[in-house]
This record gives structure tokens, sequence and C-alpha cells, in this order.
């Protein structure tokens, strides 16, 4: 389960940085489908599939309450 969110994480570039420099999982939130289509080619160059988990949602829904470190 990521310990960090990206919320509104468009192109992925904070959340694929924070899991590349730390090699920790990151969730990436979005409303916009298009630019979750973005991030996943980005997360697919970068390599970081393992790491990165992108979900269409409203800010932070069906994230469970205290489960994150940073939002």
């Amino acid at each position: 389960l990521p310990l960090i969110v990206d919320v509104g994480t468009g192109s992925g570039a904070i959340a694929l940085s924070l899991a590349q420099e730390t090699g920790l999982a990151i969730m990436g939130t979005d409303m916009s489908a298009q630019a979750l289509e973005v991030a996943a080619r980005n997360r697919a160059a970068a390599r970081l599939d393992d790491l990165v988990e992108l979900r269409q949602v409203d800010l932070l829904m069906g994230v469970a309450d205290g489960s994150l470190h940073l939002v």
C-alpha cells in the first residue's frame, strides 16, 4: 500500500520523481482519464510500474483514513 499520494497527479511528474528518488510506493490520483493516460505512459517509460499506482478518483476517494504519511 502506498504511503505517499500525489493528488491531481496530471502527467505523474511528482509521483514518478518521488518513487525514483526514494524507492517508496506512491499513488497518483486524478479525475482526468487523459491525464492518467499520460501518467501511465510516463510511468512505463521510467520503468516504475511496480512502485507507482494510478487511480482515477476525486481527491482521496477510496483511500483509507490514516493510511498515508504524505499527501
